[in-house]
């Protein structure tokens, strides 16, 4: 009697076919699914580090200012916040009138003396922004002589300025905006208190433009509401690939008084 035909038959055939493809399927969208969560994550890890980075960056160079110096301003798809960043301070005597100085310091003044870029001084108070970029009470022609603790200051205004009423003198360098551009933000410095803005750095990208259509990024409510402080509200929001929104909402107090 002859032996049957080894082999699989067409229907065995198929079905291995269909419940192959059954399994393929299966696998294949656990992985993606694995694989679109892992990319997830990592997007948000990335948009919350940048976003940290920027926000924090902003908010420390915030609170070292000159008081009154911040400013605000907004146009077509950039809004920017401004402000002298603060190098040192000091009381000073004689009167201001003298043209020249003494400034006491328990910490010294190597900070002030070794700093190598273009250094300014304003006498307190400063009483708008204005007083700062328009050079109506900054000295920018500075003689330095430091001997211990105490710092000679030798310097010329333009027109000289009431003296502080208590005697103080405030040392800034250029201007740094921090300005939302877009889905980008840049931080920008001057060359020069009455140049424009220029060198800019990208600091975040990923902003949620759709959420500055109501408010501006940077608020700034000065001393003339607020006697001894100034309050800079920031409101940055970000969006990740996956349309998510992270938004940092903060507050920061800036002294105006010695």
């Amino acid at each position: 009697m002859p032996r049957p035909a080894a082999g699989f038959t067409l229907v065995e055939l198929i079905l291995v076919i269909v419940l192959l493809g059954i399994v393929g399927t299966a696998t294949f969208s656990y992985l993606g699914l694995g694989a679109q969560m892992y990319a997830d994550a990592a997007d948000r890890e990335k948009l919350l580090s940048q976003s940290r980075f920027a926000v924090e960056r902003l908010t420390r160079e915030l609170r070292n200012v000159v008081p009154n110096s911040v400013r605000v301003s907004s146009e077509t798809g950039k809004n920017c916040i401004e402000f002298a960043p603060l190098i040192s301070a000091g009381r000073y005597s004689p009167g201001i009138a003298s043209g020249a100085v003494t400034l006491f310091s328990p910490a010294g003044w190597t900070e002030l003396t070794s700093y190598s870029q273009p250094l300014f001084m304003t006498v307190y108070p400063v009483d708008a922004s204005t007083d700062i970029y328009q050079q109506g009470r900054v000295a920018s022609l500075l003689n330095l002589s430091a001997t211990g603790n105490e710092l000679s200051v030798t310097a010329s205004f333009a027109t000289t300025p009431r003296d502080s009423p208590s005697a103080r003198m405030y040392f800034f360098g250029l201007p740094v905006a921090y300005c939302q551009e877009g889905a980008e933000l840049y931080r920008y410095q001057r060359t020069g208190l009455d140049q424009p803005l220029s060198g800019r750095t990208l600091m975040a990208e990923a902003l949620d433009t759709e959420f500055y259509v109501a408010e501006p990024p940077f608020q700034y409510q000065d001393s003339l509401v607020l006697t001894r402080n100034s309050v800079v509200h920031i409101r940055l929001a970000f969006k990740s690939l996956f349309a998510d929104r992270l938004v940092f909402n903060q507050e920061i107090h800036i002294p105006n008084v010695p």
